[in-house]
């Protein structure tokens, strides 16, 4: 939550600094700067918004990743259920 406040805050006193938005160096610098910081803006968001912890259970169910209920035997590709 800090670092997507702080973001918000760089960007409103940054933006009105930054050179125009025309061809040449100064205005690629400009939407190179911006695009960065709306890209770290968007990941604090989905981070924030656990989003990535969504697609972890996602995952689980579909078996693509070792659920939290089950071991990995060492040495074996086999799994057992926790309580067994």
């Amino acid at each position: 939550m800090v670092y997507a406040c702080s973001l918000i805050a760089l960007g409103a006193y940054a933006v009105p600094r930054l050179p125009r938005l025309q061809p040449g160096l100064p205005g690629t610098f400009a939407m190179l700067w911006i695009l960065f910081a709306v890209l770290a803006l968007a990941a604090n968001l989905y981070f924030m918004l656990g989003a990535d912890e969504e697609r972890k259970h996602m995952l689980e169910e579909k078996d693509l990743l070792p659920s939290r209920n089950t071991l990995r035997v060492s040495g074996s590709r086999y799994r057992r259920q926790r309580g067994l």
